[in-house]
């Protein structure tokens, strides 16, 4: 199995448990009003992109219950989301803004007619089975002035150095830092900014107690989200 530049004795899973099935919706109500909370500083960053550079649209590449896309991205630049089925049943229900595509990132089809000034895939890679798919995926969206913004957990810092799975069911595999960077550069991108950022809004909410407690407890940093900035490489193919 292809190791997308994690270490060689990472163990990764074979199927994706995301992915809707029968008897299984992932994007249950629970999962929806968690989603206000989740990769909620990578939106932020994202505000300040829009408005920094002007950029006029953005598109959201597993966008789930899209609740921050809407809420913190839709009076500033025109939105569109991609997620499977559930999800985009959802946010055509619940939104007057935005357009939405229902897909399977596993195996994608849908095509948009835009270059976006943005494009956004939030804690979604660790979740798809063949990565490099996904990143091809999103490239059809691109152009030279297009920002990409990727958010990732940080195997190292939310596990242990010595952790070499996951134990998280619905994530296939999980990069460090350095491995991550290596992945987007290989895959064709210039990495312009990386950072790590909080996986939850840090406001008073059980969410943010119940990972920063667990951190602490475990003698781990709480800011393991990995946040990284990034535009395509114009020499890579």
């Amino acid at each position: 199995m292809k190791n997308y530049c994690i270490r060689e004795d990472y163990t990764a899973r074979g199927e994706s448990l995301t992915l809707d099935s029968k008897g299984r919706v992932y994007w249950n109500e629970k999962r929806v009003e968690e989603s206000a909370f989740y990769q909620w500083h990578i939106y932020h960053y994202a505000l300040a992109l829009i408005k920094q550079h002007q950029i006029k649209n953005v598109l959201d590449v597993g966008c789930g219950a899209a609740t921050k896309l809407v809420r913190m991205l839709s009076q500033s630049a025109d939105i569109y989301g991609i997620d499977q089925p559930s999800a985009i049943e959802y946010c055509k229900a619940t939104y007057q803004v935005g357009t939405f595509y229902a897909e399977n990132l596993e195996a994608p089809t849908v095509s948009i007619d835009l270059p976006f000034g943005l494009i956004i895939c939030s804690d979604v890679i660790e979740h798809v089975v063949d990565p490099d798919t996904l990143i091809r995926y999103i490239k059809r969206f691109c152009s030279k002035e297009t920002y990409l913004l990727f958010s990732t957990p940080d195997r190292d810092k939310l596990r242990g150095k010595d952790c070499l799975y996951s134990p998280k069911k619905e994530h296939i595999r999980e990069w460090n830092a350095g491995e991550f960077s290596r992945y987007l550069e290989q895959s064709g991108f210039s990495v312009l900014d990386q950072k790590h950022v909080p996986p939850v809004k840090t406001t008073f909410n059980r969410l943010f107690l119940r990972h920063l407690l667990a951190q602490i407890k475990a003698f781990r940093p709480y800011q393991y989200t990995i946040l990284a900035l990034c535009r395509l490489n114009p020499s890579s193919s």
